[in-house]
């Protein structure tokens, strides 16, 4: 059974009231996406077209600096994502978002979001709840990028997301936590010894 409707209903439904009516307008403005592996859902220099809703699947963000790909942080399922500078202002995107699995999406353009914020009363409480809870998880990811070793950030993603976590290629995640997949080993060894597994 699909269930990306209904999952993104909950997910909404955890943020604000949501009406029947209101549901009916949203759900006739999504349309679902279906991307493979290793897929470039956006990249820099293009227009992020779509808020999207990931269903399932797993995605990164990267940068490319000095020739050289920079993970900013990845996206995991049942979270709204977007290009935060891209998409509000229809601009070129300075940053990739890149599918590490197979992964479903729900997408609503950016006439369409518009018209939500226009004609659904709870879109735009909605929006600004999500808007707040990624402006608060930024400023924890920076925080922790200038005060946590990383072990101590492994450790963190260990504990918030182990599902996810043994699903991300060793080298983008070494990426992410600014060290060589040499030392990111390392870190697994070490962590799993101190577990006991």
């Amino acid at each position: 059974m699909n269930m990306s409707y209904p999952n993104f209903k909950k997910y909404i439904e955890s943020k604000v009231s949501l009406t029947k009516a209101d549901w009916e307008i949203i759900q006739d403005v999504a349309e679902e996406q279906t991307f493979d592996a290793n897929t470039m859902i956006l990249e820099a220099g293009k227009v992020c077209r779509y808020l999207y809703y990931l269903n399932n699947g797993l995605l990164r963000y990267f940068d490319w600096i000095d020739g050289e790909e920079k993970t900013k942080f990845f996206t995991f399922p049942h979270q709204l994502f977007t290009s935060q500078q891209s998409f509000p202002n229809q601009s070129p995107s300075q940053e990739n978002i890149q599918t590490l699995e197979s992964s479903q999406v729900l997408a609503i353009p950016f006439n369409q979001v518009q018209l939500l914020f226009e004609h659904v009363k709870c879109w735009s409480l909605f929006i600004r709840t999500v808007i707040l809870e990624v402006s608060l998880d930024t400023e924890s990811l920076l925080r922790a990028s200038q005060n946590q070793t990383a072990e101590e950030r492994y450790k963190t993603l260990l504990n918030d997301s182990p599902e996810y976590l043994q699903r991300i290629p060793l080298k983008y995640l070494a990426s992410f936590l600014g060290i060589a997949p040499e030392s990111l080993s390392r870190i697994r060894k070490k962590v799993a010894t101190e577990s006991g597994s």
